[in-house]
């Protein structure tokens, strides 16, 4: 019953990463969404969500990790939102310069898509290696159970 509870234990665990990871996606949106609305209206919101997007993203990824994925992710999204910000204020800059705007907002994209798919393949990756993984284990602990039974 023990590695049964074990089990379970690292199950719960990724399921908590999972609900982090996805909490991370919606802050992802919510950011392209502040880039929308600075470049539509003149806010000037971009830097207090940035700010609150890596605060948030720190302290879920501070937590002990396991596998380097997600070690990797840390690195990757560090960089991504290096390059959204640096992009961001690229085509505030060039407001004045529509076609020059337009392409600078075109790579905002890119690289905004490229920042969601890296955290859509930990999810994958926790689902298959993780929950998929432990989600075997405990029902082979179940059949053996049911067979010294």
């Amino acid at each position: 019953m023990s590695r049964a509870h074990r089990i379970q234990d690292r199950l719960h665990a990724d399921v908590d990463l999972l609900d982090h990871l996805g909490s991370l996606g919606v802050s992802i949106d919510g950011l392209a969404a502040t880039h929308q609305a600075d470049v539509r209206t003149g806010q000037r919101d971009w830097t207090v969500r940035l700010d609150s997007m890596r605060a948030s993203m720190d302290a879920m990824l501070a937590h002990p990790i396991d596998g380097q994925e997600l070690e990797d992710l840390r690195g990757r999204m560090s960089q991504d939102l290096g390059d959204l910000d640096s992009l961001h204020w690229e085509v505030i800059r060039a407001a004045e310069e529509p076609e020059r705007a337009r392409m600078n907002d075109a790579v905002f994209g890119l690289v905004l898509h490229r920042t969601r798919g890296n955290v859509e393949s930990v999810v994958r990756d926790v689902h298959r290696n993780g929950i998929g993984a432990k989600t075997i284990l405990l029902s082979d602990q179940w059949k053996e159970a049911q067979a010294l039974l």
